[in-house]
């Protein structure tokens, strides 16, 4: 059971007519929390953190469990360069180094003039 990811995704999956909606009453970052300590896939890591609607927690989670490419898209979503540049700089304290290019790729969002920033 420990092993059985399809499982999981299935649990929150609710089949519309027209569109699949993904619900959980519990919301979806204990499933982000959970996947994290069993080790679990980094795509299903992402597709539940890509599912939590608050932006700022969604902005936390990718941060604590290392889930950049959310992180990236919660980033030039939230036009704000506060957060940008306390994220870049967290990026580059972390222990855990991040891959090479997502403070690279902060900082190029920072610059791209497509972006309203605030």
């Amino acid at each position: 059971m420990v092993g059985d990811w399809d499982s999981l995704v299935q649990l929150v999956t609710d089949k519309g007519f027209f569109k699949t909606k993904y619900k959980s009453p519990i919301g979806f970052h204990p499933f982000v929390e959970r996947i994290h300590e069993a080790r679990g896939p980094p795509q299903l890591k992402s597709f539940f953190c890509g599912l939590v609607k608050d932006d700022e927690k969604r902005l936390d989670l990718a941060l604590r469990f290392g889930v950049y490419d959310v992180l990236l898209e919660t980033v030039t979503k939230l036009p704000k360069v506060r957060i940008a540049e306390d994220v870049k700089d967290q990026l580059l304290l972390a222990r855990d180094y991040p891959p090479e290019d997502c403070p690279i790729m902060i900082d190029s969002a920072l610059h791209d003039p497509s972006i309203k920033w605030k």
